[in-house]
């Protein structure tokens, strides 16, 4: 028993190989609307796993993580020159998700969009009719706004926001901003011509009342974050449309740098969206630019004040197509004799004209101010007038004890001369406390006149 030898070991089986994972395999898109969710629907873009259950071997080997979702992996293969090469998709790089990082930053000053001017329509709006009751018939424009949070909660916010809620980097149609503009464009037109009337009603409450400033400050609505006033709040509808226009752009640039024929259809639909969002700001601004010219003039008007009435008529004060050129705070001599004087300079694109700024109480309203421009002097033809910088454009005056100003202020001079009749002038001389405000009086006036005078030594 000793001697005996242990039995054989049975034979060895012959190892099977270990079954390799399949590859999982690109799926191919036909156009690139499937990146970009319908504009129709609300449902968010699918999430299409690109690669299958792999096999697992008799050893009971894990299987391959799954690749990313579709959307990563087309926007890599956007930029790849073999879109049909398979292999398991790389994790998306800071660049592929570009056009998804635009819509996550749509989507949240959306949101800001539509609080702020819920807030500003309602409490601010309640405030200011409580408080101010005769501004009610003046602040249309507000009540207006009204109408567009909603429009832009159901055509972009909640289009976007569908889209976007199961995939961070959803792509969506940028056709979407096509489709608000439509529903939209005729109240934010309106609103462009009417809210400048508003502006101007609640600056001149502003200016008068010293309640008003405190009274705003007191409901509430932090308006001046990100340095934002309630003023800022009148004009967000038409800013908004500005906001729209550079994601945009920024989508048109990605696709720019893109080399996939594929791109092309998609590229000139950005361009279309673009060009409508682009028309639609510059009709808006248009419309807003020339009701705030009316309410200017109509604002002047009431300030303008004089003895002879005959000297403000010239004017034409009330004729529509009248505007102001530029104006401002200066200091003035007449044929550079006598001391300088502070005035209101402003000129019109027919005549420019200057007076005294006085701040007086207002009689009907207590504890209101009302500023006035007292014109003593005839207005002169712009016609008339011809510009010129002194021949060392780096000099300056300085105020003295005799000059109706502080002593002590500096003065930048520019010259106007006045034709009063063939080869007879008067001198005009305009002080201004800046630099740049003299550098912006000549330019204003050289718009107007269309002439300069020779250099003439002082």
């Amino acid at each position: 028993m000793e001697n005996e030898k242990p039995p054989p070991l049975p034979p060895r089986r012959n190892a099977s190989p270990l079954l390799a994972p399949a590859k999982p395999e690109l799926k191919k898109t036909s156009s690139w609307d499937e990146i970009f969710a319908p504009l129709a629907t609300t449902s968010p873009l699918p999430l299409t796993n690109l690669s299958s259950e792999n096999n697992r071997s008799q050893a009971g080997e894990d299987s391959v993580p799954k690749s990313p979702p579709l959307l990563a992996k087309k926007l890599s293969s956007l930029s790849s020159p073999d879109n049909g090469s398979k292999g398991i998709a790389s994790p998306a790089s800071t660049e592929e998700i570009k056009p998804g990082k635009i819509w996550t930053s749509v989507l949240l000053e959306e949101e800001q969009y539509i609080e702020r001017m819920n807030k500003f329509t309602n409490i601010f709006y309640g405030v200011v009719i409580k408080e101010w009751p005769v501004l009610e018939k003046h602040m249309e424009a507000i009540v207006l706004a009204r109408q567009l949070a909603p429009l832009h909660q159901e055509y972009i916010l909640d289009v976007v926001k569908a889209q976007t809620q199961q995939n961070p980097f959803a792509v969506c149609d940028p056709r979407l901003f096509a489709t608000w503009a439509s529903k939209t464009y005729k109240v934010l037109k309106e609103y462009s011509r009417r809210f400048p009337h508003a502006l101007y009603a609640l600056r001149l409450t502003q200016s008068r009342d010293k309640k008003f400033g405190p009274c705003i400050e007191t409901i509430g609505l932090n308006l001046t974050k990100a340095g934002q006033s309630w003023e800022d709040h009148l004009v967000l509808p038409i800013a908004q449309l500005d906001t729209y226009i550079t994601k945009l752009q920024g989508i048109a640039q990605w696709l720019d740098e893109g080399s996939a024929p594929i791109l092309t259809k998609e590229q000139s639909r950005v361009k279309a969206t673009l060009e409508t969002l682009q028309r639609l700001k510059t009709q808006c601004s248009d419309l807003a630019d020339k009701s705030i010219s009316q309410e200017e003039i109509q604002s002047l008007h009431r300030k303008v004040h004089t003895v002879d009435t005959s000297l403000v008529d010239v004017l034409e004060l009330s004729s529509p197509d009248r505007r102001i050129v530029y104006h401002g705070s200066t200091a003035l001599k007449l044929n550079n004799r006598g001391p300088w004087k502070p005035m209101q300079v402003v000129l019109l694109d027919n005549y420019i004209f200057w007076g005294k700024l006085k701040s007086t109480k207002d009689t009907n309203h207590k504890g209101m101010m009302i500023d006035s421009i007292r014109v003593i002097e005839k207005p002169v033809p712009v016609t008339q007038i011809a510009i010129r910088l002194p021949l060392d454009s780096t000099k300056t005056r300085t105020s003295s004890y005799l000059d109706e100003l502080p002593r002590g202020v500096i003065l930048y001079e520019l010259f106007v001369d006045i034709n009063v009749k063939p080869g007879s002038f008067t001198t005009l001389t305009i002080g201004t406390f800046s630099y740049e405000e003299r550098s912006n009086w000549y330019q204003k006036l050289s718009e107007v006149a269309g002439t300069k005078s020779p250099q003439i030594p002082e």
